[in-house]
């Protein structure tokens, strides 16, 4: 049996896969989907979604198969990862590399198998789209093509599910510090959360949109904006200085309109180091109590230019 070389670049593929978050993730229906469909195009009564971790292969969904995951020196799939197109393997008890491996003589028995690799933008492979059968066979172009179409769609997912739970933590930011504001005075609020944020690459901000006063802003502003947060506190200018010229008009337009109900932006801004990063900003607005001012507390997170284009694609239909 011959165990697959890791790829040149293993360090930076496990990080990659690492920041997906995942790995040992619960069943979703979308996963599913495209193993059944692998299934059914290629004829085989065996498929799965495999990512390879650093020891595994563990499977994110998969038909025909009994376990969740398997050593990865005996994974085909830890093969797939080393091409750029579907790698398919005839017969398995007569190759050389793969017919004295326990799943071949063992169950699930591998005769046949072939894996699309599934590649995401940098072009780091996380794992595979893979079919398996029982018996000797060879797919035909088409099906390989579709199977290549699947790892895309898996991918897809996958960075679809990511931005969906960033999403999902963003909101619960604002909900957990919106709680937090509405119950205790603004110094417990600003211990607190600055403890809830400071191990978040999310950044909380409050301000009085009146006032133009910035109230809070949480560490992670210096990292995301390379500034300090005092520079901010003495000029909450600063802020829309960061923004780059061609966004700055129609955020602060959108902010404006935010008294009238909510508030959701994508934008650029420039760093220090004149570095060019999209962010996501969302908002809600928090009612006056007597004896205070109205405020608006928002989540600021740094988000990748395909997903800045599908939010304003969200946000543009909404608005149609």
């Amino acid at each position: 049996m011959k165990i697959a070389p890791l790829p040149v670049n293993e360090m930076d593929r496990l990080e990659a896969l690492k920041s997906y978050e995942i790995l040992d993730t619960g069943s979703e229906q979308s996963f599913d989907d495209i193993v059944n469909i692998a299934s059914l195009i290629c004829d085989s009564p065996i498929a799965a979604i495999s990512l390879i971790d650093s020891h595994r292969q563990w499977f994110k969904s998969k038909l025909g198969l009994n376990v969740t995951e398997t050593s990865r020196d005996l994974a085909f799939c830890a093969h797939a990862i080393l091409e750029k197109s579907v790698f398919e393997v005839k017969n398995a008890s007569q190759d050389p590399r793969f017919m004295d491996n326990p799943l071949v003589k063992g169950d699930p028995q591998i005769q046949f198998y072939a894996g699309a690799p599934i590649l995401d933008k940098n072009g780091f492979a996380l794992g595979a789209v893979c079919v398996i059968d029982k018996k000797t066979k060879e797919l035909t172009s088409n099906q390989k093509e579709a199977l290549a179409s699947l790892s895309r769609q898996a991918m897809s997912q996958i960075q679809a599910t990511q931005v969906q739970r960033e999403l999902d933590a963003a909101n619960h930011q604002l909900e957990v510090a919106q709680t937090l504001i509405e119950s205790f005075t603004h110094d417990f609020e600003k211990v607190a959360m600055d403890q809830l944020t400071q191990a978040s690459k999310n950044v909380i901000w409050m301000t009085d949109p009146y006032k133009t006063q910035m109230l809070y802003v949480s560490p992670g502003y210096e990292k995301l904006f390379e500034k300090t947060c005092k520079s901010l506190y003495e000029d909450s200018i600063s802020f829309l200085q960061a923004i780059h010229p061609e966004d700055r008009a129609r955020v602060v337009k959108s902010f404006r309109k935010q008294l009238l109900g909510t508030y959701h932006e994508v934008f650029r801004i420039l760093t220090s180091s004149k570095h060019e990063k999209w962010i996501q900003d969302r908002s809600l607005i928090l009612p006056a109590k007597e004896g205070s001012s109205l405020k608006v507390i928002g989540v600021c997170q740094e988000i990748s230019l395909q997903e800045a284009i599908e939010i304003q694609q969200k946000n543009s239909n909404k608005n149609n």
